[in-house]
């Protein structure tokens, strides 16, 4: 954790050095979204969707390339009436609360605009790769009985990750476009890697 901690305080300041330098504006973004869990199977049987809420920073180097930096929230909710029935609990009087995953993604990656020649009625495709910390944590989870309540801890664990996607600018003006793109992101865990698709919509500007 020290060494992920390090690095990107290193990659803080080579990007606040970049952006003294940059004679391009810089670019701004909000998103939100659904995610989706690829992998692994025991994840995707109980907490297979989500919800996103995100926030990002782009630097531009040419019209066709751009840095970015974001962070990303994404919550998945355990699906607890799915579980009991799957378990045959479901008749027992038994009930359970928590449990939600929460993953956290900060991450650099490029941009790679597909267009060159834009025009503001168009609709241009992007691809994007980089990799990241990925943050991936199980809240506690209470089960209760008629008589009884047990307590699950949760558990959190921090790894790098990669990710490459796809994506399209839609100008709404000449400094701000709305997106929508997709990517898939694995996290490099020491068990299974879990696997994510988030789908984001969101607004970019200058």
């Amino acid at each position: 954790m020290k060494k992920i901690i390090i690095s990107l305080c290193w990659g803080l300041i080579i990007i606040s050095k970049v952006i003294a330098q940059q004679s391009e504006p810089v670019n701004f973004s909000v998103n939100s979204g659904m995610a989706f869990f690829v992998s692994p199977e025991e994840v995707t049987d109980y907490w297979s969707k989500g919800f996103i809420l995100g926030a990002g920073l782009g630097i531009p180097f040419t019209p066709q390339l751009m840095l970015q930096v974001y962070f990303d929230f994404n919550n998945f909710k355990f699906d607890k009436s799915k579980y009991l029935r799957d378990y045959g609990f479901g008749t027992y009087g038994i009930s359970i609360s928590g449990g939600s995953i929460t993953a956290i993604t900060v991450a650099g990656n490029l941009k790679i605009n597909l267009v060159s020649n834009k025009t503001p009625s168009s609709v241009y495709p992007y691809l994007l790769g980089g990799v990241g910390l990925f943050r991936l944590s199980i809240g506690d989870m209470s089960v209760y009985d008629t008589s009884d309540v047990v307590i699950i801890p949760g558990e959190a664990e921090s790894d790098f990750s990669v990710l490459l996607g796809l994506g399209f600018d839609i100008p709404v003006g000449e400094k701000i476009n709305l997106f929508i793109e997709g990517r898939y992101i694995i996290a490099f865990t020491d068990g299974d890697n879990p696997q994510i698709l988030p789908i984001k919509l969101g607004i970019s500007f200058k």
